[in-house]
């Protein structure tokens, strides 16, 4: 990135993309992580892409899977506390891309 603005201004584009996929299709990510977003490093433009981990948020039950899902050095804490019919937010999917700004 020439500019960190430009990086900031991918990220942010990342993260409307990531609120259209909730508010608009109901599709929590849920494995936010810097291999999980592209940005374009020659103006803003950014956006997240492998949602085989995503659910849809009106899901009633978990996931059955009998480990923790994700990228772990990007989840949130929350979510590593591996609480008993925990359910993901949006929140945390919010919390991991700090992580990767942070990264």
């Amino acid at each position: 990135f020439g500019t960190s603005t430009k990086l900031l201004l991918s990220l942010k584009q990342a993260i409307e993309a990531h609120r259209h996929m909730y508010t608009q299709h109901q599709v929590l990510h849920r494995d936010v992580s810097n291999n999980n977003i592209l940005l374009n490093p020659s103006g803003p433009g950014g956006f997240p892409i492998d949602f085989d981990l995503a659910i849809f948020a009106d899901r009633t039950g978990v996931t059955g899977a009998s480990h923790r899902t994700g990228t772990f050095d990007f989840m949130a804490r929350d979510v590593l506390l591996l609480l008993p019919n925990h359910q993901h937010t949006p929140l945390y999917d919010l919390e991991s891309f700090f992580e990767v700004l942070l990264w």
